[in-house]
């Protein structure tokens, strides 16, 4: 773990990824948080292009995000499609930070992983969960569509179509073909989807940056059991999502 209490805000480029860069913050050498997302879902592993220490890694990185939101590739993801150059000229001159090369960081004398295969596997599955949800979603969580449930045979039909008018609530919008309480109960399931996704992220992330910090605090069976219930939280969240998947037959129009 940081001794010195140093938080690192990073700057990551993947090979795979043209023009993207990943703007976030770890505790832990930034090495390793690159180590840390080369999953099977991407071909390539990150490079680490800059690192800024500061003693509030959360705070700056929103700082960050906001300064360039308009780069921002999606607002639940911490990339944004802009150059090196670009990035690097906004961080010194505008925000005034102070960039250092990844090599001018010690690296911990103790490097072994700091989370457990259980927690990996905790990662997997929100990483599946996160990936199925946001593939579904970009079919109609766009502007000016709206969402119309038919009956036709005995089967669901949810069709998504573009829409002129600027009325739109969450991607979704009833019209007279739908039934309410069904429409509400699509809603309110995609909604807390999201809402569960994004807490489960802040979860994850404070377990895998203070993995040691924790299992001291509560111990190592406490934390087992944790984990066990956060694992269940996940999957439980992935069932509601399939069964309402799998409950209707989606359509674009």
């Amino acid at each position: 773990m940081n001794e010195n209490n140093e938080q690192y805000v990073y700057v990551m480029s993947n090979p795979s990824f043209t023009d993207l860069l990943k703007i976030g913050w770890t505790r832990e050498h930034p090495n390793i948080r690159a180590n840390d997302l080369n999953t099977t879902g991407i071909p390539t592993p990150f490079v680490v292009e800059h690192v800024i220490i500061t003693q509030d890694g959360s705070k700056l990185e929103k700082q960050i995000h906001n300064h360039i939101k308009t780069y921002r590739v999606n607002t639940n993801r911490e990339f944004f499609k802009i150059s090196k150059e670009k990035l690097t000229e906004i961080l010194t001159k505008e925000l005034n930070l102070e960039l250092i090369q990844i090599t001018e960081i010690n690296v911990p004398i103790n490097t072994k992983k700091y989370y457990t295969k259980k927690i990996n596997q905790i990662k997997e599955l929100y990483e599946t969960l996160e990936k199925e949800v946001y593939e579904f979603s970009d079919k109609f969580n766009k502007e000016k569509t709206e969402l119309v449930i038919q009956k036709i045979n005995n089967k669901k039909y949810v069709y998504i179509k573009t829409i002129q008018s600027e009325y739109n609530v969450m991607g979704f919008a009833a019209n007279g073909f739908t039934d309410d309480e069904e429409m509400i109960y699509i809603k309110d399931t995609y909604y807390f989807t999201k809402r569960d996704i994004i807490q489960y992220k802040e979860w994850l992330d404070n377990l895998i940056n203070n993995y040691e910090k924790i299992k001291n605090n509560i111990g190592s069976k406490t934390l087992s059991e944790d984990n066990k219930l956060f694992k269940e939280m996940i999957l439980d969240t992935h069932k509601k999502f399939k069964n309402l998947q799998n409950e209707y037959i989606w359509e674009i129009m």
